[in-house]
């Protein structure tokens, strides 16, 4: 028989280990659910949350034109179709990019159709207003080779480009003609899976890094979630224009950090093209 005093630590102890495994176990789901939804960027994202969140570079002198933000729905839904089977809206972006030679391109990335098999057997890839049945253009045919999913520090991989015919200018973006943003620049990332409902779009940041391969950037709290985000547009806040494509996610002390990948790098892929597939014809 216990004695009250040893009853109350008994009792004591229980409730300490019970809301330390309570603790423990929403950790692990939490890890959990970001590996389902980001399995590709997983373990980039382990890394990320025993980091310091960096200073943040002070605003930077652009000597870049000044230009206005966008007007209307920018990022959009990306929809695919595979072998044999009917249009599905996928749980992820794209967007319209004006290249230098005048055509328009379609752009989403790459782990948002093969993530799960290099070799997908697609037959048709479409971007839409996300909650809107009609596209905005329907693919039949690639940009030079799809990119593959990215492994690592290089996210210029992850991206697929894809013939746009015939397509509203309403919905068509300009490239910043640096390439890139530069640190300490503040951007907005345009989500495609927007929906009037979430009015914390769209979301902003700060740049925290930029090179030929991968741009960092801290956004501003106020999203829980950026599932769904990947391949949709980043834009200058100075310049109006497009400076990459949403790739990665990952937390840094409850702050998200987003990976993109460079506008320049996108551009000179699409201008470089020397290969134009049929969707339905490509096997890696």
């Amino acid at each position: 028989m216990l004695l009250p005093r040893e009853w109350l630590q008994r009792m004591k102890l229980r409730f300490i280990l019970r809301g330390a495994l309570t603790i423990t176990g929403g950790m692990f789901l939490g890890v959990t659910i970001f590996a389902l939804m980001y399995p590709a960027q997983f373990v980039q994202g382990l890394s990320w949350v025993t980091i310091s969140i960096p200073s943040t570079p002070p605003p930077p002198v652009i000597m870049a034109a000044r230009g206005d933000l966008p007007k209307g729905v920018v990022g959009l839904r990306l929809w695919v179709q595979d072998r044999g089977s009917s249009y599905e809206p996928a749980w992820a972006s794209g967007f319209l990019l004006a290249v230098e030679d005048g055509r328009v391109i379609g752009l989403t990335a790459a782990h948002s159709l093969f993530q799960n098999d290099p070799n997908r057997s697609l037959d048709r890839i479409g971007l839409a207003v996300n909650g809107q049945s009609d596209f905005v253009f329907d693919a039949e045919t690639y940009v030079g080779l799809p990119g593959v999913p990215f492994n690592g520090q290089d996210l210029s991989v992850d991206c697929v480009l894809l013939q746009a015919n015939h397509v509203d200018p309403a919905f068509i973006l300009q490239a910043d003609e640096r390439g890139m943003p530069q640190p300490g620049e503040r951007i907005i990332l345009f989500s495609g899976l927007r929906d009037e409902q979430w009015n914390a779009w769209p979301w902003q940041g700060t740049v925290l890094s930029a090179d030929t391969k991968a741009v960092m950037l801290l956004m501003d709290p106020g999203i829980w979630n950026p599932a769904g985000m990947s391949g949709s547009p980043v834009i200058s806040q100075y310049t109006g224009k497009v400076v990459g494509m949403t790739i990665a996610a990952g937390l840094r002390r409850m702050r998200w950090v987003i990976g993109v990948n460079p506008i320049g790098s996108l551009v000179q892929r699409a201008q470089s093209a020397h290969e134009f597939p049929k969707i339905s014809d490509f096997q890696r």
